[in-house]
């Protein structure tokens, strides 16, 4: 399949990295900010490591969009749209090749935490129907150092766990270590990728056309027609 084209292709290349280095950056700052210690454990309420792991899962939930495109074409799209879409998710697969995208693609936690009232809803009457709970308590926005600190653990209620650094919502979970490894190998790959070498993430402006001072450019309609 050929390469995607117009004036703005390269930008596929430039959100990925902005994307996947948003994954990074914020999983070593939950890494770091919720290092275990070497004796006794922890309990933690602080929404800034859940505002991070949200926007870690949301980065990477548009990265496979970035890198998938539907099997067939969705009826409110146009062919044109269609073949487009697949052209791009096909050229960064390939840019991409033989890096492991498991954990990136895993899309359950991300949908229970945007569609959480759905899943909560789902949750309760689970809970309802069951002849015993799954544990006496649950544990709802909050950081753990370990399992360790509580037994029988708790049923999980975005629930982060320092020490397996996995995140843990209702019967779902995403290890943020593996999913920080293939964001390090795809922020890798696209730092020596051609389109985008060398460049960090950031803002930059993009040629669209020549500009109106070139020989070659073509006169604004307006312009030309004042001067008939």
């Amino acid at each position: 399949m050929s390469a995607p084209t117009g004036p703005l292709s390269s930008l596929y290349y430039h959100e990925l990295l902005w994307l996947i280095t948003g994954i990074c950056t914020n999983c070593e700052a939950v890494f770091r900010e919720t290092d275990p210690p070497t004796d006794g454990h922890f309990i933690k309420v602080d929404p800034e490591i859940h505002a991070r792991i949200a926007t870690i899962l949301t980065n990477a939930a548009n990265v496979k969009k970035l890198l998938t495109a539907p099997p067939e074409k969705p009826k409110s799209q146009s062919v044109e749209l269609y073949e487009a879409r697949k052209r791009r998710a096909g050229a960064l697969q390939a840019a991409l090749k033989g890096i492991d995208l498991t954990e990136m693609f895993n899309v359950k936690v991300r949908n229970s935490i945007e569609h959480f009232d759905e899943y909560l809803d789902e949750a309760n009457l689970d809970l309802n129907a069951a002849a015993t709970p799954p544990a006496p308590l649950a544990a709802y926005n909050l950081t753990f150092s370990s399992w360790d600190l509580m037994t029988p653990r708790p049923y999980p209620v975005r629930l982060y766990v320092a020490d397996e650094k996995k995140f843990h919502n209702l019967k779902y979970s995403v290890d943020l270590a593996k999913l920080y490894d293939e964001a390090s190998a795809v922020r890798s790959r696209l730092l020596v990728t051609p389109a985008i070498a060398g460049l960090q993430p950031g803002g930059l402006m993009v040629t669209l056309g020549p500009r109106p001072a070139d020989p070659d450019a073509e006169e604004p309609i307006a312009l030309r027609r004042k001067r008939r």
